[in-house]
């Protein structure tokens, strides 16, 4: 078994909330165990909320796997739906790649998050009270278009009768 590609082996006697520690620190991707349409509880056994019952399972997950195969062996094994999740557990990883991939994917994508919001707190660093001028320029400009309508109300009926403006008074 090459150094990279080692794995540990996932049995139905296993705790939820341990399975899902561990494969976060082996594969540093989050795993998602439903126990039908909700989140499992992390207290329970894994063999406590699979549907198929019988003999027990148990399989060997290594970071070759693909998404798609893992899901399904955890389907065939202990009959329960998982979802393996980014790291951060905001978005699905792909199903047709490994989850060596899927990592190096989502440390791309969290280098680019990274990034994004260091680019965002530069650009909130340098403000120098360029919010303060924003807004009196927005107060200006309010009460330039206030006037100008005021104003041409003023002139409205400073040369029109109201009789003149609706000829069916």
């Amino acid at each position: 078994m090459a150094k990279e590609d080692k794995g540990f082996n996932i049995t139905g006697q296993m705790n939820v909330g341990t399975l899902k520690k561990r494969f976060k620190k082996e594969f540093g991707l989050t795993l998602r165990l439903y126990d039908g349409n909700k989140f499992a509880d992390d207290g329970v056994r894994i063999a406590s909320i699979r549907k198929k019952k019988g003999k027990a399972g148990s399989f060997e997950v290594r970071k070759s796997i693909k998404v798609e195969n893992l899901e399904k062996r955890f389907e065939k094994e202990f009959g329960i739906k998982v979802q393996v999740a980014g790291s951060d557990d905001s978005y699905l990883c792909d199903d047709e790649i490994t989850l060596a991939s899927a990592l190096r994917k989502d440390e791309k994508r969290l280098g680019r998050k990274e990034r994004k919001a260091a680019r965002q707190g530069e650009a909130s660093d340098g403000d120098d009270g360029d919010d303060e001028e924003d807004a009196q320029a927005v107060r200006y400009y309010i009460n330039y278009k206030t006037a100008e309508y005021a104003s041409t109300i003023q002139w409205i009926s400073d040369d029109y009768k109201i009789e003149d403006l609706n000829p069916y008074i």
